[in-house]
């Protein structure tokens, strides 16, 4: 089960629209489009540390597929999405940040 995260959504920025949700093992990011030039950028600062991983969750499926990611010296979060799975995408695209000491 999952909880509206209080700081909210990310306003529309480059296009693209994000939300955000929480459980006590992982935080969720949706993005509403699909990622540009195989990035979703995050332009607040996320609970996420060195060490946590980020996995696009499958399409009906439930699998998920650990994805390279960076965050910035001003927060930006960077997740690198192959083209395939950006492709594979239709109305959201779901992702999953794993807590390295959960």
């Amino acid at each position: 089960m999952t909880s509206y995260w209080f700081p909210g959504s990310q306003e529309i920025v480059n296009g693209q629209s994000v939300r955000f949700t929480t459980t006590p093992k992982t935080f969720c990011i949706v993005s509403l489009t699909a990622p540009k030039n195989g990035k979703l950028t995050i332009q607040k600062r996320l609970p996420i540390l060195p060490g946590d991983e980020v996995s696009l969750l499958g399409p009906g499926n439930g699998t998920a597929t650990a994805l390279p990611w960076t965050v910035d010296s001003t927060g930006k979060l960077t997740v690198n999405v192959p083209d395939s799975a950006v492709a594979a995408g239709k109305f959201a695209w779901a992702f999953k940040v794993s807590y390295k000491n959960q």
